[in-house]
């Protein structure tokens, strides 16, 4: 049966702190983690925090859960924005109250729906109603709050009226029977990457818990490869506009890790070891991607051309350990590949951003190299999809993925770099033959057997990383040479 999620539901209002019920002030944190900033008010005593609701806005659906929260909590009537954007989803926040959404119920500037359950009246309402103070700036959330009176043992006047809307309907999800691990795939381009990722953990994923109580489909290791073209395009499918892009690189090509939280990738990709104060003197600092291009350019057959961001005692320290925990260059003729891993993935949230902005540092390495963009594999060690994201995820499959009513969007032979397959008949001697032929014509394997099931059965066997599309063909010309053996008819 489809599942009702509401905004009072674990998952998401769960996550919400109510200091003060009545106080008519909350404080929205961005990408800072909320358990430190909760730590450093408590630390003041609860007389001294003004705010009495508090939450997470760090994705931007969450902000159709903001909406739907406020128009649950009639008595706020100021949200404090505070905390390192590192998303965009305070700049998009603020976008929403001073231009609205537009026909596609987007936020101008921005990719993602608005849920079209919270009609444009109640939107409305709140842009009028509720006043957004942005202190995204403000780096201690101590200075921050002593900005505002405390109004705790005050009632909030309220001037809403509360509002509840249909719930979110989580569809039903078709869990297929697997081994649940394992699983590689090959795609043309980066959108096709996310389609083949997010069809099969959605699909063949584990329903299970998080430690933090969500419910995800999870799948043990999945990869998979696929060219990087030399401009970034990005795909309508995404949901993104090159503005959120850009945002999301922002955050994540910043050397200064962000204040509040354990880590950020580029500062242990280009400075790890070093700390704030520390940014002035080199000799704190270890830039490991410089380091890794010099061991390149003296010798691109190098192995050691890894980079690794997750230290040895990070998961047992750190509340908020890195995701993204190493990659390795390697040079193949003219180009530049990247092998990237992931120890646990967020694949319909994370896993486009995340990539756009490492194809963007791909890009960047490869031109300093004097090379080409080459390919790029993705490991993915937990991925996972929330049960929150499997409606959208779904619908983009379905849009996206192959299709019955469009032939334009099922598989299409195309060369194999492997080499492609041609068979011949000798019906004087009932025997089929098969050539692998490379793209210069070249004959790289011969072998040949009076059964064509046989045959083609043992060039899978012998070649499993062969194209699905080339597969498919060699069992369309296995029915073929039976047919014409069988009826001694020309092949």
């Amino acid at each position: 049966m489809t599942r009702l999620m509401e905004w009072t539901d674990p998952e998401i209002g769960g996550k919400v702190i109510v200091f003060d019920k009545n106080n008519p002030l909350a404080l929205c944190i961005l990408w800072n983690l909320i358990d430190k900033i909760q730590d450093k008010l408590l630390e003041q005593g609860i007389n001294h925090n003004p705010f009495g609701v508090m939450g997470n806005l760090r994705t931007f659906p969450g902000i159709s859960w903001f909406l739907r929260g406020l128009c649950l909590l009639p008595q706020i009537n100021e949200v404090v924005i505070f905390g390192e954007d590192g998303t965009g989803t305070g700049e998009a926040l603020l976008s929403l109250w001073e231009k609205g959404i537009n026909e596609e119920r987007k936020i101008p500037g921005f990719g993602f729906i608005i849920d079209p359950k919270i009609d444009r009246e109640a939107i409305e309402e709140l842009r009028q109603k509720v006043k957004l103070i942005d202190r995204r700036y403000e780096k201690k959330i101590v200075r921050a709050a002593a900005e505002f009176p405390l109004k705790i043992k005050e009632k909030a006047v309220i001037k809403r009226e509360k509002r509840e809307f249909l719930p979110f309907e989580i569809p039903e999800r078709m869990e297929l029977p697997s081994e649940g691990t394992g699983f590689h795939f090959r795609a043309d381009d980066i959108f096709g990457a996310w389609i083949f990722v997010i069809n099969a953990v959605l699909r063949l994923g584990k329903r299970r818990k998080t430690r933090k109580g969500e419910t995800i489909a999870h799948m043990f290791h999945v990869s998979v490869t696929f060219p990087v073209g030399e401009k970034e395009i990005i795909h309508p499918g995404f949901g993104l506009t090159e503005d959120d892009v850009n945002t999301y690189c922002r955050f994540f090509f910043n050397p200064v890790k962000m204040s509040d939280n354990d880590y950020g990738y580029f500062e242990r990709i280009e400075r790890w070891g070093g700390s704030l104060e520390d940014l002035k003197d080199s000799s704190f600092r270890y830039d490991q991607r410089r380091k890794v291009l010099e061991r390149l350019k003296k010798a691109s057959d190098t192995k050691r051309a890894t980079i690794v961001l997750l230290g040895p005692r990070d998961l047992e320290d750190l509340e908020d350990a890195p995701c993204f925990v190493l990659y390795t260059l390697s040079i193949s003729g003219d180009r530049l590949d990247y092998s990237v891993i992931f120890r646990s993935h967020d694949m319909s949230q994370g896993w486009p951003t995340n990539l756009f902005a490492i194809l963007r540092m791909l890009r960047e390495d490869a031109k300093e190299l004097g090379l080409k963009p080459g390919f790029i594999t993705v490991t993915s060690q937990n991925a996972q999809i929330y049960e929150r994201n499997f409606e959208r995820v779904q619908k983009i499959f379905e849009e996206n993925g192959p299709s019955l009513s469009n032939p334009g969007r099922l598989l299409k032979f195309k060369d194999d770099p492997a080499g492609n397959f041609v068979f011949s008949i000798n019906l004087d001697k009932k025997e089929v033959t098969a050539r692998m032929i490379d793209p210069n014509g070249e004959i790289l394997f011969e072998r040949g057997h009076r059964s064509p099931r046989v045959l083609v059965n043992f060039l899978v066997a012998s070649f499993p990383w062969l194209l699905p599309s080339h597969i498919l063909y060699l069992g369309q010309e296995m029915e073929r040479m039976e047919r014409c053996l069988r009826n001694e008819e020309e092949y």
